[in-house]
C-alpha cells in the first residue's frame, strides 16, 4: 500500500489543501472524500480505513482537505500569503473549488474515474 501526503496541490482562487492518497496499483477508479464542515483530514480515523480497504480492491482514495476545517485556520495561498478560512467563514458556493482540485489530482495521478 502507497500513501501519499500531497500539500502542493491549489485550487483555482490559490488556496493549498492538503490531501492524503492512498494508491492503487490499478488506475480506473478514485473515491474521493471530503470531510464536513470543521473536520479535518487528521481527525477521522475512518479515511484511513476506507483508503485502506479500497486500495487493497485496486480502488484509489482521496482525503481532501476543505477551505472549511476547523471552525478557523490559515490557509497558504499559492503567492505565499494566508487566508483566513474556517467553517465560520465558509462560503458555501465556494466548496466547488475544493471540490474540482480534488477531481484533478485524481486526473492527474492517471485515474479515469473519480467519484466523490
Amino acid at each position: 500500500m502507497n500513501i501519499e501526503f500531497i500539500n502542493n496541490a491549489y485550487t483555482v482562487d490559490g488556496l493549498m489543501l492538503p490531501m492524503v492518497h492512498f494508491e492503487s496499483k490499478e488506475k480506473n477508479i478514485c473515491v474521493i472524500c471530503i470531510h464536513g464542515m470543521c473536520g479535518t483530514i487528521v481527525d477521522n480515523y475512518f479515511a484511513t480505513v476506507w483508503g485502506k480497504v479500497l486500495s487493497e480492491k485496486n480502488i484509489g482514495f482521496i482525503y481532501e482537505h476543505n477551505r472549511g476545517h476547523s471552525i478557523e485556520n490559515d490557509i497558504v495561498m499559492k503567492d505565499g500569503s494566508f487566508k483566513r478560512c474556517g467553517c465560520m467563514y465558509e462560503i458555501f458556493e465556494d466548496c466547488i473549488y475544493d471540490i474540482d482540485l480534488a477531481i484533478q489530482t485524481a486526473k492527474d495521478k492517471g485515474y479515469k474515474k473519480s467519484f466523490c
